[in-house]
């Protein structure tokens, strides 16, 4: 009973690799589909940015347009003023400060003591006997505890007070300590980033965090003081979260003839449509009004889901055992997606129909439809037609056209948001390029003085973490293997790489890779999937390189007077 079970949870999991990587293809397919109709039927032209038209515009009145072009409108700050800051505004304002003041206070106290230590503590070398789990909130941590002698001769056995998701050691690994020769309950283990690169998240997230409300705190009060003393006009808080911005483009057709026509692809960010910028766009010849920025952009989205699809399938296919299980309940997940689909399909053909007609562009279109009085169409073409309509409507019908002072007050603020965007994301670049650098420097130095041999699964050990209710939670599954080093040594590791269920059964072959003076410190061998972890912060630190380096630059570019010239 209990093999059955088991049997149609694996078979489960492939499932659900394969419908989600079909997803993902299907998503990334479109995307790069979508670029690719454009590149072959579309026609290259020159134009440039006249306009931008912005749905769900808010409009305000002249005064109100920026500091520049006069004061704004404050009514209620006077009354706010009157009101005063009561004392709970004050406790919340200081569990604000003291929050990111705690986090750096901790992370500087880890890491002295490590420094402390390993400068005039006694090194001598420990034994990880165990490794205890500690599960909170659907989190388990592991801490190490080692076995050591101290000058007396005495045995201490104490644990780690630093923790991970996955132990950080092995048990029987010898590996060295610093301890406190007057207090050896006080020691750490020599391995600087398992400290250090805690202590430094903490203390520069909480030091930065606290220097930035602390500059706001004292920004805002040289403010009020300005305000009272009457030498800076009053600001009201501008919000354009819910905009999203349209290029107007002015081109000529293939025919010559001049033409001015939103482009079909917006965004929440004006800098990306500087007016009188020169563009390269793309025109359908058979439908000249269909104007899009030539950007390979769409290629991009699609590759990055499509990459992730393919790695489902991947997982899928060579990690589990296809049975005849698995394509039934691949079957009925693509059953009830169809049949959610085509329950769905009417309403979603009215709905854009109604959305078309209501934009103002379906008078001359209606005609060539069905002829039902309810608005259904016939035919996958027709609901192209009314999709493009209803986009366009929406674009032309809905969204305002800005003038240049609004684009100026946009711009500006958006270009400090981009400008902290940028900071904060190429501190994310450098934290995954570290964490890259240490991952990828494990393991080639693993592949390049490692051992390859092959072991058996002997048994398969279940790790349950708890939820915040105290509920059971969930289970994750790791092999332990057994293997001989080249001395005939019979060594046991456990699997890092755990999963809801079991990817092996007991018996099962495997390719190991392990560390010769230490056996030990071994691994499964998965081939190109062992640099998975240094591959993947890699590449997300290179993505995220790029997307800091494209804010900074629109923010110069764009941030404030030099935008102003430009219009």
């Amino acid at each position: 009973m209990f093999d059955v079970l088991f049997e149609g949870m694996k078979a489960f999991n492939q499932s659900f690799m394969l419908v989600g990587g079909f997803v993902f293809l299907l998503i990334g397919g479109g995307l790069a589909g979508y670029e690719i109709y454009w590149r072959s039927k579309g026609v290259a032209v020159k134009g440039r940015v006249i306009g931008v038209r912005a749905s769900n515009a808010r409009e305000f009145d002249d005064e109100e347009i920026a500091p520049e072009y006069g004061n704004l409108k404050d009514e209620n700050n006077k009354e706010d003023e009157a009101k005063g800051v009561g004392k709970g505004s004050v406790i919340v304002g200081l569990l604000f400060f003291a929050f990111p003041l705690l986090f750096a206070v901790l992370g500087a106290n880890m890491g002295y003591k490590y420094l402390s230590l390993t400068a005039s503590g006694v090194y001598t070398e420990a034994t990880v006997v165990r490794n205890e789990a500690s599960s909170s909130s659907g989190n388990t941590s592991y801490y190490a505890v080692v076995e050591f002698r101290d000058h007396n001769g005495r045995l201490w056995e104490l644990e780690d007070n630093v923790g991970g998701g996955s132990p950080s050691f092995k048990k029987g690994e010898t590996i060295g300590v610093y301890y406190d020769e007057n207090d050896p309950e006080r020691f750490v283990i020599h391995a600087f980033w398992h400290y250090m690169g805690i202590a430094i998240i903490f203390f520069v997230i909480g030091s930065s965090v606290f220097g930035l409300l602390v500059f706001l705190y004292l920004k805002n009060k040289a403010e009020e003081a300005a305000k009272k003393q009457g030498n800076v006009p009053k600001k009201k808080k501008l919000n354009y979260a819910n905009e999203m911005y349209y290029p107007v483009y002015e081109y000529q057709d293939i025919h010559g003839e001049r033409k001015e026509n939103v482009g079909m692809v917006g965004s929440n960010s004006l800098l990306n449509a500087k007016l009188g910028k020169a563009v390269n766009l793309l025109i359908l010849p058979d439908n000249p009004d269909q104007v899009r920025k030539s950007s390979w952009l769409f290629l991009v989205f699609g590759t990055v889901f499509i990459l992730p699809g393919l790695f489902f399938f991947y997982i899928a296919f060579t990690q589990y055992e296809s049975t005849p299980l698995s394509f039934v309940f691949v079957i009925m997940v693509i059953a009830f997606i169809v049949f959610r689909m085509f329950g769905s399909l009417g309403k979603v053909k009215a709905m854009l129909y109604e959305r078309a007609v209501k934009g103002g562009l379906m008078h001359s279109y209606e005609s060539s439809l069905s002829g039902n009085d309810d608005g259904a169409v016939s035919n996958g073409r027709d609901i192209l037609k009314i999709i493009k309509k209803g986009v366009k409507a929406r674009v032309e019908q809905g969204a305002r056209l800005l003038n240049p002072e609004e684009i100026v007050v946009r711009a500006k603020k958006q270009a400090g948001q981009a400008r902290i965007a940028g900071y904060v994301l190429l501190l994310l670049a450098v934290g995954c390029s570290i964490g890259s650098y240490y991952s990828g420097l494990d393991m080639l130095n693993l592949t390049l003085s490692g051992q390859y041999t092959s072991g058996k699964v002997t048994d398969v050990n279940s790790r349950r973490s708890s939820t915040s209710s105290g509920s059971s939670g969930y289970y994750t599954y790791h092999a332990v293997v057994a293997f001989k080093d080249a001395q005939n040594r019979l060594a046991r590791f456990e699997d890092s790489v755990g999963s809801s269920n079991s990817i092996y059964d007991r018996g099962d072959s495997v390719q190991v890779l392990y560390d010769p003076a230490n056996p030990h410190k071994a691994i499964i061998d998965r081939g190109v999937l062992n640099w998975g972890i240094s591959g993947g912060l890699a590449l997300g630190a290179l993505i995220l390189l790029l997307m800091g380096i494209s804010s900074l630059n629109r923010a110069r570019i764009h941030g404030g007077m030099r935008y102003q010239t430009r219009i």
